[in-house]
This record gives C-alpha cells, structure tokens and sequence, in this order.
C-alpha cells in the first residue's frame, strides 16, 4: 500500500484534482493538486527505493508556518523527469528530497514541513512518523540501502 497524505481541502474540492507525477532515479511521488489554484491536496508515494540513515538525525524546524504550498505546472505537464528526486528514511522522519538547492526557510506544521529554497522553489518534504509508519514504508520500499 503506498504511503498517501491527504489535507482536509482534498474532500471539500468539487473539481476532480490535476494530477502530476514526479519521476526519479528512486521512485515516484504523485502530487495531486486544486485545478484552480495549483494547492497541494494530496501526495502520494507509489513506488520509492530509499536509503536508510543509520545515525540518528532528529527534525526539529526552527519555525515553520502553517502553509500547503502552491506547485505551479502547465496542464500539459502529466510526468515530470526529478533528476535530484531522493528518499531518505530517518529514525523519526522522512525527508524527500527533491531539488540539490539548500533550504532556506520551512513552512508546514504537525507532521508535514516543506522545504523551500530561493525563490520559493519546493526543495524537500519532511514528515514526522511513528514507529509503525516507519516500518510500514519501509515494507513497501522496493530496495532499501542503509548508510
């Protein structure tokens, strides 16, 4: 069963959402977005190959604002090639990376952070897990290499 966040906003959408699924060395994340605006309504990990950090790297964001972000794509625009597109699974979170670029700031709040870079560009995606979320990704991983 792949791993799916859903934010509230999904359910009260009356349009079916824009669909754009993002392609890299390690898998796939689809992001599931409001036609109108382009908000993050739902994501959703089909396939990933991760890589299993062995020391323990807590997250703790300095501050973070209470924020979906806004991903901008042009309808045409249905798989979209992520060179940089990395899975990184840590004792207590698990970090998406999607751009090389440096995080500058974080908005998100409970469980999900976005890290954003210059000009606002989605950098990577942070999400705090139990335990038994992370065993259950784990399980569903395709290859896991652990560093």
């Amino acid at each position: 069963m792949p791993l799916t966040l859903t934010w509230p906003r999904y359910h009260q959408s009356l349009e079916p959402p824009a669909v754009i699924l993002l392609r890299g060395p390690q898998g796939y994340l689809e992001l599931k977005l409001d036609t109108r605006n382009g908000e993050l309504l739902e994501m959703v990990i089909p396939s990933a190959a991760a890589t299993v950090k062995t020391l323990p790297e807590d997250f703790r964001p300095a501050s973070g604002q209470n924020y979906v972000p806004l991903v901008h794509a042009t309808p045409e625009q249905d798989t979209i090639e992520v060179p940089d597109l990395h899975f990184e699974i840590h004792g207590d979170h698990l970090r998406i990376t999607l751009h090389k670029q440096p995080e500058e700031r974080y908005v998100g709040a409970d469980s999900v952070f976005f890290g954003v870079g210059a000009e606002g560009l989605l950098v990577s995606v942070i999400l705090q897990w139990a335990p038994l979320e992370r065993e259950h990704f784990l399980s569903s991983c395709s290859s896991v290499e652990t560093v």
